[in-house]
């Protein structure tokens, strides 16, 4: 299947293929036909429930509010239109705190011009990251990753019917490669980034979004096939940049529950019915401390 890109109005519904140019905010609001399925909403769907996920989804729930956005949110969503050169825009502002009414204006029109608010010291050290970024990625031979590819490129395909949705950082077609930026205030390095993936749930969100590019390419999602690549960087001195793909294991790990959260969200989405942890009594099990104590106590 073709990878071509389209270029859509953001008023109309986006269907099945990759698509350009799709505004952040267009796309977290849904513009699928009917309620579709993200990577965040899947991770909410097997880490808490599908009553949780069904929460956060701006067409199922009608007291659905956007989360608000942090300064640490804000500093990331910079740093990638800085990388990436997609984005809504950056508005600077020259102060060092939101207080105030005129803090309080500025930050309310940028968002509402659907630009990115930050502080200008804030602006100056990510502006720092990314130029040091750049350098370390082009001595590492992967400075095509920031040149090459389509930024912020929505993938639409469909599971039993239903419609999952996925915005890639950075999707290199040529390569059948997909990158996603990660900006971190912790350590970059491999062995905290292995918690960090596993944590944060980044294997089943990545073999999601491969998920999709398989549906639209016809390309295995394997070696020798599409690849997801992680590039974690430091936003603090010296600004460490770590590249790095999936182990095998968390690969199938993650595979599994993407399968999960999209049979679970097509089940939902058919019954009408999102349940919580459970649907009838329990019984819970016992802590193994308790195990090794009783354990304990009969010898």
């Amino acid at each position: 299947m073709s990878t071509e890109s389209t270029s859509v109005q953001q008023s109309a519904f986006l269907d099945v293929g990759f698509h350009s140019g799709v505004k952040a905010q267009v796309y977290h609001a849904d513009p699928c036909p009917t309620p579709s399925l993200s990577s965040s909403m899947a991770a909410l769907m097997i880490e808490r429930s599908p009553a949780h996920a069904r929460l956060s989804h701006p067409k199922l729930c009608s007291e659905y509010v956007p989360r608000a956005t942090t300064d640490g949110m804000n500093f990331g969503s910079v740093g990638h239109e800085l990388l990436l050169g997609a984005g809504g825009g950056i508005a600077v502002f020259d102060g060092d705190s939101w207080r105030g009414k005129e803090a309080t204006a500025f930050k309310a029109a940028a968002e509402l011009e659907g630009k990115t608010p930050i502080k200008r010291d804030d602006y100056d050290l990510i502006s720092k990251c990314c130029e040091s970024a750049r350098e370390q990625m082009r001595s590492m031979g992967l400075g095509y990753v920031l040149e090459e590819g389509r930024s912020e490129e929505v993938a639409i395909w469909t599971h039993r019917g239903q419609y999952m949705r996925a915005m890639f950082d950075r999707w290199i077609p040529e390569r059948g490669e997909i990158w996603d930026l990660k900006f971190t205030g912790k350590s970059a390095h491999p062995h905290e980034i292995q918690r960090t993936i596993t944590n944060m749930a980044y294997d089943l969100r990545s073999e999601f979004y491969l998920t999709g590019a398989s549906a639209l390419t016809g390309i295995p999602a394997r070696k020798g096939g599409l690849g997801y690549q992680f590039l974690f960087i430091e936003t603090e001195p010296p600004f460490c940049v770590t590249p790095c793909f999936l182990p095998e294991s968390l690969r199938i790990r993650g595979k599994n529950l993407a399968q999960e959260a999209m049979d679970k969200f097509c089940d939902c989405m058919e019954s009408g019915i999102w349940p919580g942890y459970v649907t009838s009594t329990v019984e819970i099990e016992s802590p193994m401390w308790v195990e090794h104590e009783i354990a304990d106590s009969i010898i």
